[in-house]
């Protein structure tokens, strides 16, 4: 495990994506600890302890003098179109907010001379192999969100240029230093995701179809934030690094943990195994994605816990510590 982040001195840190998921908890986790704002499209009425600004990141002019005008030391992008299935079905809008909003704030760290850290995913691989991805594997995703976000993934090396591990065959904009981070299969509090979903159903006694012909390796947002802030501690090169809870699972199998972690063995019945076949979907999935997250682990000292036991720590403390939903 991770420990937890402790700054020698207080940063300023902007954090795009504010109202996602990781977005959420990376504001939760930093705020106590860094002079910190947020970016977000809509500003929820709810609002938390940190600012919050609505800026576009398609709106490069827009983008660009918000960041000079806060001049943060660190920028975690993390604001996405996420809705793969969405992705596929208008391609040019992921390009535009995944690809082009990426190019764009990794445009403006380069001119501020913030560090940027660029949250990706684990869609830009084919899933064809048998053994969890490095990040020195080829890419070749299968679906538009994939695609989307592999121009991201270039656009914010293009800027960070020869530094650190990996060595574009581009000049850097003056002061760019970026590092892309690859997550897998995310699940927390804040926002629906497939694990509260399982939970929602169980508890209502309704089916659970989950598929068991995709494998990736599923990851609290907790543990991955905590591992971010672990990386702004240690001043990482730039470059690609992997960053997702131990080992790997399909849906069928974190549903089924879900019941067991749960002690809702008789619910089990209700999870039945299926195929992305069995859904409506518009985008095809890679059939195993999971990470390789020894460069973390070797940089930080400590590779992030068991995705088991970190789901053991979410139900135990979104669920069953609160006797509600997550």
């Amino acid at each position: 495990m991770v420990p937890g982040t402790r700054f020698l001195r207080i940063v300023r840190i902007l954090v795009t994506g504010a109202t996602g998921l990781l977005g959420q908890e990376l504001c939760r986790l930093l705020s106590s600890r860094a002079d910190l704002v947020g970016w977000a499209r809509r500003i929820p009425s709810q609002r938390g302890p940190v600012p919050l600004d609505s800026v576009d990141i398609t709106d490069s002019a827009a983008v660009s003098s918000r960041i000079k005008k806060f001049r943060p030391e660190w920028v975690i992008h993390t604001a996405a179109l996420t809705d793969v299935d969405a992705s596929e079905r208008d391609p040019s809008l992921a390009m535009e907010i995944n690809g082009g909003g990426a190019r764009n704030v990794a445009r403006a760290c380069a001119e501020a001379g913030a560090f940027l850290i660029a949250v990706s995913t684990d869609y830009v691989f084919d899933g064809a192999s048998p053994r969890p991805y490095t990040e020195e594997d080829p890419t070749g995703p299968v679906n538009a969100y994939g695609r989307s976000k592999l121009e991201g993934e270039q656009a914010v090396l293009r800027c960070a240029g020869g530094f650190g591990w990996r060595r574009p065959h581009h000049r850097p904009l003056a002061g760019g230093r970026s590092l892309v981070i690859r997550v897998s299969g995310l699940f927390g509090s804040g926002r629906p995701n497939f694990v509260t979903g399982v939970v929602e159903n169980l508890r209502a006694e309704r089916p659970v179809k989950a598929v068991a012909t995709q494998v990736n390796s599923p990851s609290y947002v907790v543990d991955v934030s905590q591992g971010i802030g672990r990386l702004i501690e240690l001043n990482p090169p730039a470059g690609i690094l992997h960053l997702a809870n131990e080992g790997a699972a399909s849906r069928f199998q974190v549903a089924q943990a879900v019941a067991d972690l749960l002690g809702m063995d008789r619910s089990k019945s209700l999870i039945q195994a299926a195929s992305w076949a069995d859904f409506d979907r518009a985008a095809p999935r890679p059939p195993h994605s999971a990470l390789d997250c020894g460069r973390f682990a070797r940089l930080t000292g400590a590779p992030l816990r068991p995705w088991r036991a970190a789901l053991q720590a979410f139900l135990q403390t979104q669920v069953l510590d609160r006797g509600g939903s997550p």
